[in-house]
């Protein structure tokens, strides 16, 4: 996992009241150089940014924001025992509560008696649903050719489903997965908070559980860490509650200008540790920056929201506070790039942040 802390220090800004072109609302300007304006005296704000690619210090232990390959791995272990002839300890990884026991004889007739195969591919790609998570395998026999497989993991580690065959084969709208690597945006972002915060889940690779995701490749969460004692971490005290969590009501602004075309609140924040699976983004405000290009911010506090759909939002306006509701253990903004609203039928693009530098 690669972390990044982003120091971004801006001038004041108000939320615009009902009416977003009411010019006695408008926040000030943040950034002169950029589309729709900055620093009202035409100079950045002081301390205008770092970003690091080292971490501020160890990972903190509860971090863990969402289950990145655990899911992989147990499907990885599943499909070799099973090609290897050991349904019955196969069988072990299974929830068979429920009727959800396999028929292993038609397993055994579909996996046949190859055995082990000479390697195994996984897709970089995967299917999540509300309650399961399915992946993609490919078992490599120079004499017998390839054969296909899909495992579905839930949430509790468990296989639920296996099927074998051409049945598994990955969807085709799921082979271009990568179609926007290369892609350069056409907004003009600025980070979508104040101070300083640290991003995971950001690098590319199969550490990365988003990058797995086609419609969140390129997703960013950011928290916020400090020193606490001798180490660093997201929250004081115990951590328990969302209030001792650093992030926690935090505002969070719009990264350009643009049309709110979604908005999404009432949905309860987590305990800490806890996960919203059938809400995957939790309370979410969704903004048309134009070209096909749709900002998320996901995951804010219930009851926080600030702008209605329709709405148009100016750079560094608030639109939401930081939260824990849907897929989240602990109080981050889900920040993406998209090119559509609606993110299970939305393609995830690089997002790249202006007006912030690096010092490593």
């Amino acid at each position: 996992m690669v972390l990044a802390t982003a120091l971004l220090c801006q001038a004041p800004a108000r939320a615009a009241g009902p009416d977003a072109g009411d010019a006695a609302a408008a926040p000030p300007p943040l950034f002169p150089d950029l589309p729709d304006g900055g620093a009202a005296d035409g100079q950045p704000p002081p301390g205008i940014g770092i970003l690091s690619q080292d971490a501020p210090g160890p990972l903190p232990a509860g971090v863990l924001l969402e289950a990145q390959n655990s899911g992989l791995a147990i499907a990885r272990r599943y499909v070799l025992l099973l090609l290897g002839g050991k349904t019955e300890e196969a069988l072990l990884l299974h929830d068979t509560e429920g009727g959800r026991r396999p028929d292993l004889a038609a397993l055994r007739a579909a996996v046949g008696t190859r055995g082990p195969p000479a390697d195994l591919l996984c897709a970089p790609v995967q299917q999540t649903g509300a309650e399961t998570t399915s992946y993609f395998l490919t078992a490599r026999y120079p004499a017998f050719g390839d054969l296909s497989l899909k495992v579905a993991v839930d949430h509790a580690g468990h296989v639920s489903g296996v099927s074998v065959g051409p049945q598994a084969v990955l969807p085709g709208k799921y082979e271009h997965y990568d179609r926007y690597d290369g892609y350069r945006q056409k907004a003009t972002l600025s980070l979508p908070f104040a101070g300083e915060w640290t991003t995971a889940n950001a690098s590319p690779g199969a550490d990365n559980g988003h990058y797995l995701n086609a419609n969140q490749r390129f997703a960013i969460d950011w928290f916020i860490t400090r020193q606490v004692g001798k180490g660093t971490r997201t929250y004081r005290d115990r951590g328990r509650d969302n209030s001792d969590y650093f992030a926690y009501g935090k505002e969070i602004l719009a990264p350009a200008p643009g049309k709110v075309v979604q908005v999404i609140d009432g949905v309860p924040d987590n305990l800490p540790g806890r996960l919203d699976v059938y809400f995957r983004l939790g309370n979410v405000v969704v903004i048309d920056l134009g070209h096909r290009e749709y900002a998320y911010l996901c995951h804010l506090k219930q009851g926080s929201i600030k702008v209605r759909r329709g709405q148009t939002v100016r750079r560094g306006q608030g639109v939401a506070r930081c939260g824990n509701s849907g897929n989240s253990t602990e109080p981050h903004l889900h920040f993406q790039l998209a090119d559509g609203p609606l993110i299970a039928h939305a393609g995830s693009l690089p997002a790249v942040f202006q007006r912030v530098l690096r010092n490593g």
